[in-house]
């Protein structure tokens, strides 16, 4: 079987905190939970958070496109505004062939765009080249995996994420994708 060429994988921060940010993108799996490997714990991660008043969807979202990490555990963020800003990326994107935004709570652009017939990924400023026709498919039901997730195993309406992303992914490609 061929492996799927977009590997979207969301994480949540199953610590208080991170401390040191280099042992933590090295060893990320001792800070992390995996929320398709390990769902209910996850979940109990998520709602203790909310429990007590913190962002319950802390974590990272790592992005491997044909075996190439776009982004990972450096960019450690909440999770929920990670896969709305890349949604909103997409929409962008199949509206008017280019887009960029802001990574949720940094200062770091994401861009997707077609140039001279490539379509490029940015991420804070590092270009990937991808296939536009894969890419954006990908990860628009990665996008919609994550929010099903959240909808229906945590019980957080994202009835509304789960709208968008299904109307996305039956819109067509830019003109010059």
């Amino acid at each position: 079987m061929t492996p799927a060429p977009l590997v979207a994988t969301t994480y949540l921060l199953a610590t208080e905190t991170v401390t040191d940010l280099d042992d933590f993108a090295a060893h990320h799996e001792k800070y992390l939970v995996d929320i398709a490997v390990e769902p209910a714990r996850a979940v109990d991660i998520w709602r203790e958070r909310q429990r007590r008043g913190q962002v319950p969807s802390d974590g990272f979202v790592s992005l491997r496109y044909h075996g190439v990490e776009l982004f990972g555990p450096r960019l450690w963020d909440e999770t929920l505004g990670i896969w709305w800003s890349l949604v909103d990326l997409c929409d962008a994107f199949r509206a008017h062939g280019r887009a960029s935004t802001l990574f949720p709570d940094q200062p770091l652009e994401l861009t997707l765009r077609v140039t001279r017939g490539s379509t490029l990924f940015g991420v804070a400023g590092t270009l990937h080249r991808v296939e536009s026709g894969e890419f954006v498919p990908g990860l628009l039901r990665a996008a919609r995996d994550y929010f099903a997730w959240v909808h229906e195993v945590v019980g957080d309406d994202q009835s509304d994420a789960l709208r968008r992303i299904d109307a996305l992914l039956t819109r067509g490609e830019p003109a010059g994708a």
